[in-house]
């Protein structure tokens, strides 16, 4: 079912020139580090908001969406299609010791594409998520198993991690980024 809905959102944003990109889990499974995403994350931008919400709106049922610390999301929906749910997030922001880290959604980000049914899905980057997985609650095993793919493979887009060195982050972050950038 999973499949049927990215399929679905990816032509229905592609079609109508959203700027967007799948984020969290799929990136992670499009690169073999997962095998199936628990639910599908949208990052849209900020701009691009209401057409992307009414798009979706039209096959999928709103359903309660609860911001919670850490995260300082502008705009933060959740739905749910033929059992798939779906994050919606624009503005994506995460608040730490150190400030506020912000996911900057533009060309740069945008580091994969993948063809799903003759469309063309964007995938933010590895390097974003192993940053943002260490922000995230609970989530920082998913951290780890992007270093491993990095030491196995490298790291694809360096200065995108080095771009992340910029905004406030804690030391234990920027100590590990500087560590892999160096070694891997």
């Amino acid at each position: 079912m999973q499949r049927y809905v990215l399929s679905y959102i990816t032509k229905v944003l592609c079609e109508s020139n959203v700027r967007w990109a799948a984020g969290g889990s799929n990136v992670l499974a499009q690169y073999g580090l997962i095998k199936s995403p628990r639910d599908i994350d949208l990052l849209i931008d900020i701009n691009d908001v209401e057409k992307a919400s009414h798009l979706i709106e039209e096959s999928a049922s709103p359903i309660e969406a609860e911001s919670y610390t850490p995260f300082r999301t502008e705009i933060f929906r959740r739905y749910l299609m033929d059992e798939t749910e779906i994050d919606f997030m624009a503005g994506f922001a995460i608040e730490h010791e150190k400030g506020i880290y912000r996911f900057h959604l533009n060309n740069e980000s945008l580091t994969k594409q993948v063809v799903v049914d003759g469309y063309s899905l964007p995938l933010s980057s590895l390097e974003d998520w192993f940053i943002l997985y260490q922000l995230i609650p609970n989530k920082g095993d998913k951290a780890n198993l992007i270093e491993l793919y990095w030491k196995e493979n490298g790291i694809l887009h360096p200065f995108i991690l080095r771009k992340a060195l910029e905004q406030p982050l804690p030391d234990q972050i920027i100590d590990r980024t500087m560590r892999l950038l160096n070694e891997v």
